[in-house]
Order: structure tokens, then sequence, then C-alpha cells
């Protein structure tokens, strides 16, 4: 948001919100006449362009980007928890839960006795079709929420 801000000159707004149903609510209260450009990932998920397209406005999307495991996220895995007490993961994204879970057990990595935390409801989601003991869920990744955490 900041480069899009400094390096493109334009001004933005709503980057408050911290997740798609909240931005969305916030543009269907905007005087906004022309349509909207929706660049997103390969995998993202359909709330805002729904809820924009369902409250009247015109929506373009576009996919800007893909989603992909990096090729040493096994071994980084691996050696992270065997040089570390690893104690917290906190998930951001959906796709990170979906990548990982599978490696966990496949390296045998037992969760039990780490905490685990996600940022926002989609990542709440897919974290708990994996795992059952969510030990915090924040609405979005500010400091201060993310301290929450490290309880």
């Amino acid at each position: 948001t900041k480069i899009v801000e400094t390096e493109l000159g334009l001004q933005t707004e709503g980057s408050f919100s911290g997740n798609a149903k909240v931005l969305a609510d916030y543009v269907l209260k905007q005087n906004i006449t022309k349509p909207i450009l929706l660049p997103h990932g390969n995998l993202g998920r359909d709330v805002l362009s729904k809820t924009l397209t369902d409250g009247g406005f015109k929506v373009d999307q576009i996919i800007v980007y893909k989603t992909l495991a990096d090729p040493n996220i096994e071994s980084n895995i691996k050696e992270a928890f065997d040089k570390r007490s690893v104690r917290y993961i906190l998930y951001f994204s959906p796709s990170a839960v979906d990548i990982t879970f599978p490696i966990f057990t496949k390296l045998g990595i037992n969760l039990n006795n780490i905490k685990l935390g996600a940022v926002g409801k989609t990542t709440e989601s897919a974290l708990f079709k994996n795992f059952r003991q969510i030990s915090v869920i924040v609405d979005s990744h500010t400091n201060e929420n993310c301290s929450k955490s490290n309880g």
C-alpha cells in the first residue's frame, strides 16, 4: 500500500480493513461510479468481488501473481525444527497452512506442544481443518494483535 502511495502518487483508502469483508463493506459505502479493478493472486477468494458485484459495482478482476511454495520449504522446516525449540507458529495465509501441514506430517513433527495462531478468519478455517488446537486468532497482522500469540 505504501508503494502505491509514494511511488505511484495514488491516494489509498480502506487499508485499515484487515480483510476482504470489511474492505467490501467500506467500498460499498463509497460513491463510486466507475468499474473497480481488482488485481489478485491465483488463490484469491471471491469474497471481495462477490460482495461488490452483489452491491451493484462492476468489478474487473485480473490475476497478477501466482502463489508457489518455496522449493526448499521442506528442508527449511526441517532445519528450523532441528536447530530451534519452536514454540509458536503464526499463519498469515491459508496457502501457508495448506503447504506446511503435509510437510509436518511427512517429517513426523509433533505440533501438540506448539502454539498455533491465525491471522484472519480464512486462515483460521484452513488451520482448523488441519489442527484443532488454535491458540490465538487475530483480525489483522499488527504488532499489537500478533503479540497476543505470545501467551
